[in-house]
């Protein structure tokens, strides 16, 4: 019995398919062709057709053969999927969307469809649109966990997390959803979930250096470094070439203060990547911070002539200054060095992408030379937009700011904790009325001191901001500030970077450390009446706001002080204690002039300076101070718990402010406890806090006019218990003023007002 026409022409279609199906496409296009005579518009041939076209390259042909396929079954799925593949091998991948839109339209069902979506989405950086296909495809396909793996990639990390959750309860023994789900447990601040789940898998893989390294990186973020560098060396035992383990080793060793175990990582990872730009900044500034500059600077001699010439290095050589300088003729030239390396930089500039990785030291230690520094920062900020165009960067959200009834304030900071940017900040900024006010803090990933809860809990709601320049600034645009504060210019080189940016119609920033941000994005700089001298407006680029209060709200210690002994730590009873506790690149070389004049008039007097954390500085300045005055009188004390260095406040006689940049938090500390500071007021802001204090409580007398004067008031002080007393009454009367005194918000409340008008 013969055939119909009909049933002969499906079962020769069906022999085309198969000769396409074994890869002939030749003999499929030739088969298809003569049964295209046969029936011209057969929807499903003409579909053949075209892919076969497509395969062979011929995609003009295969466009007319698909599209006719199409107007004649315009709901066909596997039709509409074949146009699809064609316009993305087209290279239209929006058309290509939209008709596997139209694919899961007719055929919701389809897997595969939605997962095209996913990746069409993703690809378009819509990853809303994305995660909602993937987790439709995985929903309809449970069995496959790399949809859910998709679906949490491009979700928020959150949300994503709990998906992988889900998944591996399904899942149980799929290795494959572990280390995603640990990144995304990491992304969401799930730090001890995430190393839970890395010590499983690790238990599945121990032989894997790069799941040691991946849980170092969790215990990094919970700041528990000892087992972050235990888990390291395992990491670089078993991978010794991972320089990516060495790098992270270097930067956890350096947070435990071990300096020489951090340089002997980062050398090993230089080992391994030469002129990796990251390792090379990373090198240099742990070198500068244990005062090893010479040996920073010699090592970015002996680079190759390629990586040298780069904009970061060049601008890196100049930036490294010594935090303990030597003399005052060392300030100039390393001042003129860092002038000419940014001329060279701002003449001859080479593209440098990630500036707060590769170049990695800020202007810090210019803070401390005595010096006006506006030009040196300028000079920073033109250098750093010739070499890293892509820093400028104007918002175009800006338009009204928050635009909600309330003023919307935005403070930027990795510290606002127990350190001393959180402790005169944080509460100003849980202070502000919030029926007029609401406040985010933009915290700044950072590896070192304490929890940030005070931060947290002084804010209505925290952005954890990422070191990737594109998504903070979509993170604070987001939020849509009226106005942004940075608090760690200076501090933080993302800071510095991200603040090249305009976010917010009003930027300003403050004193985390004094010195003008040097930028046309910065409106403000915000300091107090009592602080600034006449004329100190040439001081900043900034427009200079003097406040008629602080802009500071001080907490009381966090610390009880622990009671010591002379005796306990190496001290005679007998002696009078001259305490001078700043960081160590406080002592001016100036100031020696000054303890020299203490020591030769009083015999009994003994100076009590800080350790530190490197060995160096307390050589080098040793070293200097060995010049002008009896070095043997001179005690350079171990680093301590905060506890033990308040006990240690009460056992001075006096204590001593160090001229051109003087004390705020050690002055406030020694305040609390009655401790009286002489003090002789400089001619920036940086050496007036203390002499500001004293004119806010009313008590002015250990404020000196001249360095005879200033070695007068400690003889005096140190020699006087009366008048010791009479200080310290003055200074315990006034706490209530100093410290936990909300009075200071009202006028930065005023400030905000004046500047955001709705």
């Amino acid at each position: 019995m013969s055939s119909s026409p009909d049933v002969r022409f499906s079962q020769r279609l069906e022999e085309a398919r198969r000769v396409h199906a074994r890869g002939d496409v030749a003999g499929a296009l030739r088969l298809y062709g003569d049964l295209r005579k046969e029936a011209p518009q057969n929807a499903k041939l003409l579909q053949a057709f075209g892919v076969a076209l497509a395969q062979s390259g011929r995609l003009a042909e295969a466009a007319t053969h698909l599209q006719r396929a199409i107007e004649i079954a315009p709901r066909d799925p596997d039709i509409l999927h074949d146009v699809a593949a064609l316009r993305d091998a087209q290279g239209r991948p929006s058309e290509a969307l939209a008709m596997i839109y139209r694919v899961v339209e007719v055929a919701p069902e389809r897997v595969g469809a939605w997962e095209a979506i996913g990746m069409y989405e993703r690809d378009q950086a819509n990853f809303e649109k994305s995660a909602e296909a993937y987790l439709r495809a995985y929903r309809l396909a449970p069995n496959r966990p790399d949809l859910a793996l998709n679906a949490s990639a491009v979700m928020p990390a959150q949300e994503g997390a709990e998906l992988l959750i889900e998944c591996l309860e399904r899942h149980p023994g799929d290795e494959s959803l572990l280390l995603p789900l640990a990144d995304a447990l990491m992304r969401c601040d799930r730090a001890e979930e995430a190393a839970e789940t890395l010590r499983i898998l690790r238990t599945r893989r121990p032989s894997s250096g790069q799941l040691s390294r991946h849980l170092a990186t969790a215990y990094v973020r919970m700041r528990r470094y000892p087992e972050a560098a235990a888990a390291l060396y395992e990491a670089v035992v078993r991978e010794p070439h991972d320089a990516e383990s060495w790098h992270l080793l270097a930067s956890v060793r350096d947070a435990i203060g071990d300096g020489d175990g951090a340089w002997a990582a980062v050398d090993r990872a230089i080992s391994i990547k030469p002129t990796d730009p990251v390792l090379i900044g990373l090198r240099a500034r742990l070198q500068q911070l244990a005062g090893r500059v010479e040996l920073a600077q010699e090592g970015l001699r002996n680079l190759s002539e390629k990586v040298r010439s780069t904009s970061n290095v060049r601008m890196l050589s100049g930036m490294l200054l010594p935090p303990i300088v030597d003399s005052n003729e060392q300030i100039d030239a390393v001042r003129a060095r860092w002038m000419e390396a940014m001329a060279d930089v701002e003449a001859r500039p080479t593209f440098t992408p990630e500036p707060w990785d590769t170049i990695a030291v800020t202007g810090y230690f210019l803070g401390y030379h005595g010096r006006e520094d506006r030009a040196h920062l300028e000079a920073l900020a033109r250098a750093s937009l010739a070499a890293s165009p892509h820093l400028a960067y104007t918002s175009p959200s800006l338009a009204g700011g928050g635009g909600g009834e309330k003023i919307k304030v935005g403070f930027v900071s990795a510290y606002m904790k127990n350190h001393s940017v959180g402790r005169v900040l944080n509460k100003l900024m849980g202070g502000l009325d919030r029926g007029r006010f609401e406040v985010v803090l933009f915290q700044l990933p950072d590896t070192k001191g304490g929890g940030d809860e005070h931060g947290e809990q002084a804010a209505d709601k925290t952005v954890r901001l990422v070191r990737q320049l594109e998504s903070s600034r979509s993170a604070i645009e987001a939020e849509r500030p009226d106005v942004l504060i940075y608090c760690d210019l200076h501090l933080n080189p993302f800071s510095d970077a991200l603040s090249f940016s305009r976010l917010a119609p009003v930027q300003a920033t403050t004193w985390g450390h004094p010195g003008t941000g040097g930028k046309e994005t910065l409106d403000y700089w915000i300091s107090h009446e009592y602080w600034e001298p006449n004329g100190s407006e040439r001081h900043y680029t900034e427009s200079l706001v003097r406040l008629p209060s602080a802009p500071y709200v001080a907490m009381t210690p966090l610390a009880k002080p622990q009671p010591l002994k002379r005796s306990e730590v190496g001290l005679k009873d007998d002696a009078r204690l001259y305490g001078c506790l700043q960081s160590l690149f406080k002592i001016h070389p100036d100031f020696d002039a000054y303890l020299a004049g203490i020591l030769e008039r009083d015999p009994k007097a003994r100076i009590l300076l800080s350790g530190s954390p490197y060995p160096t500085w307390r050589d080098q300045a040793r070293n200097r101070l060995s010049r002008s005055l009896d070095i043997g009188r001179v005690d350079f004390l171990p680093t301590m718990p905060h506890a033990n260095y308040l006990g240690l406040l009460e056992l001075c006689d006096v204590q001593l402010d160090p001229i051109h940049f003087g004390g705020a938090i050690t002055t406030l500390d020694a305040f609390y406890q009655g401790q009286v500071v002489v003090t002789q007021p400089g001619d920036q802001m940086r050496g007036r806090v203390t002499a500001g204090l004293y004119r806010q409580i009313g008590y002015e007398k250990p404020v000196a006019q001249s360095r005879e004067e200033y070695v007068d008031l400690a003889i005096r002080i140190a020699n006087d218990r009366a008048l010791r007393e009479e200080g310290k009454a003055a200074l315990l009367d006034s706490r209530n003023v100093l410290f936990e005194n909300p009075a200071p918000v009202a006028d930065f409340e005023a400030w905000l007002q004046s500047v955001v008008r709705r």
